[in-house]
């Protein structure tokens, strides 16, 4: 299906646009930014949003990832409506995502925006967009990441502790993926729960984990990010909430995949994430340290 879905997307472009790069990909998100405008105007909206800053280097399964977290806001406002759920997917893994993939996902997620336009009867047309030249594959995760917040204003939610452990519990299941791959017996068991748990001890847990991916990573001979102690900056990570451990699963699951395809595990897409009632933050942290001490047990 995704193959015939980029041939049919090839078929639309002019043969000299074939080639994409991060400045059509840029182009694709501010028409979508236009598109959100427009929705918070018809609902009145004229709060902005604060979100945090970015201090990593980021390829484009980063960007996928940030595009796959907006089409679950989509699909919220959609609940919220009464509509049918998306039931949004994940793709299968591959070592290196290219600008084209992204691009193809910043068509649906427009698609997916001009179809609630037409149900809440938007009026108004996008201005085309202006040319863009320089931008990188960093520019388009942060400007989707400020989409992403924008979507908060309009759905009057953000994510929640429910939703974020579903995104670890995908983690946890593509984990499992790669342990059964180096056909390793999971020993390990799930630590005592941590009913004082905070928000950032969770955060911290999280890039921890993405410390063990970059440790397998690197014994696999694949590109991983560079960072340093934190995804954010350090003013953004003293205010970290459901929506910024959300973001960084999301990186954690971005990392997982180049690792699933190196091991030749490409038809195993991560799982849809399911629903849960009555998590809190101590579920959150429990299933991240597990994973850290799961992803310790490979050994080279």
């Amino acid at each position: 299906m995704r193959f015939l879905y980029l041939c049919l997307l090839l078929l639309t472009l002019p043969v000299s646009a074939v080639e994409i790069t991060s400045n059509d990909v840029y182009g694709e998100i501010y028409k979508i930014s236009q598109d959100i405008q427009l929705l918070k105007s018809h609902f009145n909206i004229t709060q902005t949003t604060k979100m945090p800053d970015v201090q990593v280097s980021l390829s484009p399964r980063h960007v996928w990832q940030k595009t796959y977290q907006i089409m679950v806001k989509i699909d919220t406002l959609r609940e919220i409506n009464g509509l049918p759920p998306l039931n949004v997917a994940s793709r299968e893994p591959e070592e290196n995502t290219s600008p084209l993939v992204v691009y193809a996902q910043t068509k649906r997620l427009a698609t997916e925006i001009d179809l609630l336009k037409r149900y809440f009867g938007v009026k108004g047309v996008s201005p085309l967009p202006p040319s863009f030249a320089n931008k990188t594959t960093t520019d388009n995760y942060k400007f989707l990441n400020q989409l992403s917040y924008e979507m908060d204003l309009i759905t009057g939610t953000s994510f929640n502790t429910q939703q974020v452990f579903a995104e670890a519990m995908r983690i946890h299941d593509d984990i499992s993926f790669i342990l059964e791959k180096f056909e390793l017996q999971d020993k390990t068991m799930p630590p005592l729960l941590n009913s004082d748990a905070s928000i950032l001890q969770t955060f911290r847990a999280i890039q921890t984990l993405l410390k063990e991916i970059q440790r397998i990573q690197t014994r696999l001979g694949l590109d991983k990010i560079q960072n340093s102690d934190y995804i954010y900056d350090a003013k953004s990570a003293s205010h970290i909430t459901e929506t910024e451990l959300f973001g960084s699963l999301g990186i954690i699951l971005a990392e997982l995949q180049p690792i699933k395809a190196r091991l030749g595990l490409t038809h195993l897409v991560t799982p849809v994430a399911k629903r849960y009632k009555d998590k809190n933050t101590a579920d959150i942290l429990k299933i991240v340290q597990w994973n850290i001490n799961r992803l310790k047990s490979v050994a080279f």
